[in-house]
C-alpha cells in the first residue's frame, strides 16, 4: 500500500525555479485546474523550443490516456490489464465483495487513492511511458500527482460527511479492512489539519475497545503534529540537520516517551530510532 502524502507528491513535481505559467501548463497538460504545483517545470519550459515542449506535452498527454485506460479497467473488475495497481485492484475487490454501500464506497475511494500512488510506480510507468523524454515524464508525473490530490480533496470531504452520519469504520461493525482504509484517506487528508485532527479525536476513544487499529495511531498523530506545528507524541517525525544528524520534530512530555511508543507496539526506542535515521542522513 502506497502513502505518499501532499508534501511527497509535491516534491516530485516542484522546486525553487523560475515562475511558469499556470495557463501555459494547464494548456500543455490538457487540464482544466491544477491542484499540485508544477513550479520544477518552469526552467525545463524555459530552456525547450517550442517544437520540442509541444512533443513533451503531447508525449505527457498520450501516457497518460494509456494510463487512465489501464486504471480505468482496475477500478472496474478488479484486474490489472498491465502489471502494477496490486493495492488498487484489491481494494476494488472488496467494494465488489462488500454489501454495505458505505464500505463499498470507502472501498472504491481507497482504490483510486492507491490508482494515482501506483501510477508513480516504476513497475507501472515502465509500461505506459516507455520512450518519453525527461521533460515529458516529468509533465506525466504533475498530471498523476495532480490527479492525487484531487482525489485526497475529493476523499476528505466524503470521509468528513460520512463519519459525522454513521461514525468512524469500526472493526467490529464494519471490519479490519473497512478500517484500514478509512485510516489511509485520514492519512492523506494532509492539505487539511484540522480534518486530520478532528478524525484524531474521533479514533482515540476507539483505541481502548479494540474498534480500531492501535498501531496505527502514533504514524496519524505524529504526521499531524509535524504538519500542524504540534509537539509530536511518539517522535516518529523530524529531520536531517546535517550528515548523520536526524533529530525528531518537538515531543510532549519526552521523559515518557518510550513508555508511550511501547504502549502502542512501536519496537524501538527513540535513540534506537535517531540512530537508524542519522545513518540514512547524508
Amino acid at each position: 500500500m502506497l502513502s505518499l502524502s501532499l508534501a511527497a507528491l509535491t516534491l516530485l513535481i516542484s522546486s525553487p525555479a523560475a515562475e511558469i505559467s499556470s495557463a501555459d501548463l494547464r494548456s500543455c497538460l490538457g487540464v482544466s485546474t491544477l491542484a499540485a504545483p508544477l513550479s520544477s517545470i518552469a526552467e525545463e519550459r524555459s530552456a525547450a523550443s517550442p517544437v520540442e515542449w509541444a512533443r513533451a506535452c503531447r508525449q505527457a498527454r498520450d501516457a497518460d490516456a494509456r494510463r487512465r485506460s489501464a486504471v480505468s479497467i482496475v477500478l472496474r473488475t478488479g484486474e490489472p490489464p498491465l502489471r502494477g495497481w496490486a493495492t488498487t485492484a484489491s481494494f476494488t475487490k472488496l467494494a465488489q465483495a462488500t454489501s454495505d454501500p458505505d464500505v463499498a464506497e470507502l472501498f472504491r475511494r481507497a482504490a483510486r487513492d492507491q490508482a494515482a500512488r501506483e501510477s508513480l510506480a516504476p513497475q507501472a510507468q515502465a509500461q505506459f511511458a516507455g520512450g518519453l523524454s525527461p521533460l515529458a515524464i516529468k509533465l506525466l508525473r504533475g498530471l498523476i500527482s495532480n490527479e492525487a490530490v484531487a482525489v485526497d480533496q475529493d476523499n476528505r470531504a466524503w470521509l468528513t460527511e460520512t463519519v459525522a452520519r454513521r461514525g468512524w469504520f469500526t472493526i467490529g461493525r464494519d471490519g479490519v479492512k473497512a478500517d484500514a482504509a478509512a485510516w489511509l484517506l485520514v492519512q492523506h487528508g494532509d492539505q487539511d489539519r484540522s480534518f486530520q485532527r478532528r478524525m484524531i479525536a474521533v479514533l482515540e476513544p476507539l483505541l481502548d475497545q479494540g474498534q480500531t487499529e492501535r498501531k496505527r495511531f502514533p504514524y496519524l498523530f505524529d504526521r499531524w503534529a509535524a504538519g500542524a506545528g504540534a509537539p509530536q507524541r511518539f517522535g516518529l517525525q523530524g529531520i536531517c540537520v546535517g550528515p548523520g544528524d536526524w533529530r525528531p520534530h518537538p515531543i510532549e512530555d519526552e521523559s515518557s516517551l518510550d513508555v508511550r511508543r511501547q504502549q502502542f507496539g512501536l519496537i524501538t526506542t527513540l535513540a534506537e530510532q535517531v540512530r537508524e535515521n542519522s545513518a540514512r542522513c547524508s
